[in-house]
Order: C-alpha cells, then structure tokens, then sequence
C-alpha cells in the first residue's frame, strides 16, 4: 500500500501536461524561440532556417553512432544480470 500511494505522488509531481504531449511543447517553444529571433535579427534567423536541414544531416551519423553504441551498452548489461535472471531475479 504504501509503494502505491509513493508512486501516485511521483506521477503528480510531474506536472499537468501528459508525457505524450510534451515533444509538442518542447517544438512550440523553438517555433517561438524563432519566432524572437526573427523579430530581432530576421537575417540570421532566415539563414538558421535555410541552414537548418544541413545540420540535421551532417548530425545523422553521430546519432547512428550513438544508437549503436547505447545498444552495445544494454546487450552487456543484459548479458551482465543474465545469471540473476536466471536464478530468478525480477527486471527492474
């Protein structure tokens, strides 16, 4: 009972925007972040808008590296708690 009642006051904390919506929140905050920006300085920002797709590729590999490299991480840790497992330890 008292594990229940500790992990509904956890979820309260979080605040009133579901978890599913806060990728949208996070994308209206740049918009408005460049929306600022154009307002101050509309040649920069214009650049950073032609500019924008060159970066994310130029970002690609890195992010393909990184992925690789997280997935080696958790198939060690997976072969790491393998014998726990086996002896019938729950997963966290």
């Amino acid at each position: 009972m008292r594990r229940a009642a500790a992990g509904a006051g956890r979820t309260a904390a979080v605040g009133l925007v579901p978890a599913a919506s806060r990728p949208y929140r996070a994308g209206m905050i740049k918009f408005l972040l460049w929306l600022l920006l154009f307002v101050i300085a509309w040649p920069i920002a214009i650049l950073a808008l032609l500019l924008w797709p060159l970066v994310w590729l130029l970002s690609l590999p890195f992010r393909l590296v990184g992925i690789a490299v997280g997935a080696v991480f958790e198939f060690l840790r997976a072969l790491l708690f393998l014998p726990a497992r086996l002896l019938g330890a729950r997963p966290r």
